[in-house]
């Protein structure tokens, strides 16, 4: 499915999601233009995309499916938000 992608409050695009389980799992493009780092990540290929497991990423972050509002919600710990850059 696409849904708003939204980073701490912040929504940033939309992006293809799948749910699984308690897992989500995230077209790595867009948590790439997000700026967030998912190296260590085994990527999982379906279809013609590559998907990062929130499960796998998380690292004491929380996330919510949000189904009524087409939306997932990303809370990341400060250590796990993209760089900023001047």
């Amino acid at each position: 499915m696409l849904l708003d992608i939204c980073i701490n409050d912040r929504c940033i695009g939309v992006a293809a999601v799948i749910a699984r389980g308690d897992d989500v799992l995230v077209d790595r493009a867009a948590l790439d233009a997000a700026g967030i780092d998912a190296t260590g990540v085994t990527p999982e290929h379906l279809g013609e995309r590559d998907f990062i497991s929130l499960r796998q990423l998380n690292h004491g972050s929380t996330f919510v499916l949000d189904r009524n509002l087409l939306r997932l919600d990303l809370k990341l710990r400060a250590d796990r938000l993209p760089r900023q850059r001047v």
